[in-house]
């Protein structure tokens, strides 16, 4: 496998374990793959302020953030739009009135109305497994947030069906692991605008065929992309989703799953 790969990486669950940690494995196998000339990328939810220096100092050369509503490449902003300001807040609307708690992404930090402190709060203190990734900026009204990138929203009522049904055309709505404490946790963003779709692009500017293309995921939000690849690779802690979307399963990202995938493909040596 001599020919130049393009690699995007998911973060949580994948580069980084269950912990919020990067196995010392997963950074070499990073440094060797671009030692071997190959590009290696993020593909993640996250926007890019919570990308944190651990990550941006493995010396990525794009990154596909926000769930696809970002791109950058060698430094060159690719990419950069927002959700729609009416479709948006028809939306919050809609989940204030089912009583869903929800996070808004934006390029600079997180949001919650601060009418849905409390209920957060109750669903964070229902079980050990919660964990605080980063305390929103709380504001009084919508009109203080501009610039959505997505939404996180977290209930006990509303299902992902009921959210499909709802706003089909307008989100699209993906299931989520981290639900804060509640039963139900989405990832909301425009119709359209997902990881597949930004790593599609970024080929177009590269001009890289997609069988180029090599994708390391572990959640349903990685289902496109790990689909589109020319190999699609799910972690082993991936949800059934992933792995059903992936050419093979690694092991789990905590157990050396990143090394031992690449090794496997003949891409690097221990």
């Amino acid at each position: 496998m001599s020919e130049q790969k393009i690699i995007f990486f998911d973060i949580d669950g994948t580069l980084e374990d269950q912990y919020g940690h990067i196995p010392k494995s997963a950074s070499s196998c990073i440094r060797k793959l671009k030692e071997k000339g190959h590009m290696v990328c993020i593909a993640s939810g996250r926007p890019m302020w919570q990308i944190h220096d651990q990550i941006r100092e493995l010396g990525f050369d794009g990154y596909v953030a926000s769930a696809g509503a970002y791109v950058e490449v060698n430094h060159v902003v690719k990419k950069d739009i927002q959700m729609n300001r009416e479709s948006f807040v028809q939306l919050a609307g809609y989940l204030e009135k089912h009583r869903t708690v929800f996070l808004v992404e934006t390029t600079e930090a997180s949001y919650m109305l601060q009418s849905q402190y409390a209920r957060s709060k109750e669903f964070a203190g229902r079980g050990p497994d919660f964990v605080e990734m980063e305390v929103p900026v709380l504001v009084k009204k919508l009109s203080e947030i501009i610039g959505v990138k997505k939404i996180l929203a977290f209930s006990d009522d509303l299902t992902k069906e009921d959210l499909k049904m709802r706003w089909r055309g307008t989100f699209d709505i993906t299931g989520i692991s981290y639900t804060r404490g509640a039963k139900y946790g989405y990832e909301i963003s425009m119709a359209g605008v997902n990881k597949a779709e930004a790593i599609g692009m970024v080929c177009r500017k590269l001009g890289v065929e997609k069988s180029r293309v090599i994708a390391v995921g572990d959640s349903d939000n990685d289902v496109e992309m790990l689909q589109m690849a020319g190999i699609g690779i799910a972690v082993g802690n991936a949800t059934e989703a992933a792995k059903k979307a992936a050419d093979f399963i690694a092991e789990p990202a905590a157990q050396d799953g990143i090394e031992k995938a690449f090794v496997k493909l003949g891409m690097i040596e221990l």
